[in-house]
């Protein structure tokens, strides 16, 4: 929990590197990440981005790029937070792995054979 003169944070956290480069932003509510937040290469490149949900943790779509700004991941969460989707991609941008995944705890029993 993100606490600030004793109470628990929100908004945006900024961190910064050596060179006073920002290197990560987290959006807190009542102390826990909730919204967008996002990570950057020395260089400034994009680096993962995405948005979390208080009490749950990562939601919707994440995305993470290379330091030559090239997309090597997505990784897809449902509401709840369990990985429904992952995509990976290679140095060359050829996507390398492509998987569906249960989105709870009912599915995770049966996959991935679907039959419990």
């Amino acid at each position: 929990m993100a606490v600030y003169e004793g109470e628990s944070f929100t908004g945006e956290a900024v961190e910064y590197d050596r060179d006073g480069k920002v290197v990560a932003l987290t959006t807190y509510r009542n102390g826990y990440e909730h919204g967008p937040q996002r990570q950057w290469f020395p260089d400034g490149t994009l680096r993962v981005e995405g948005t979390s949900s208080c009490g749950v943790g990562a939601v919707g779509l994440w995305r993470e790029w290379g330091p030559k700004g090239n997309l090597v991941g997505e990784r897809e969460f449902n509401e709840m937070g369990f990985i429904v989707a992952l995509r990976e991609w290679d140095d060359e941008e050829n996507l390398v792995k492509d998987e569906i995944h249960p989105g709870s705890v009912e599915e995770a029993r049966t996959w991935p054979s679907g039959r419990g």
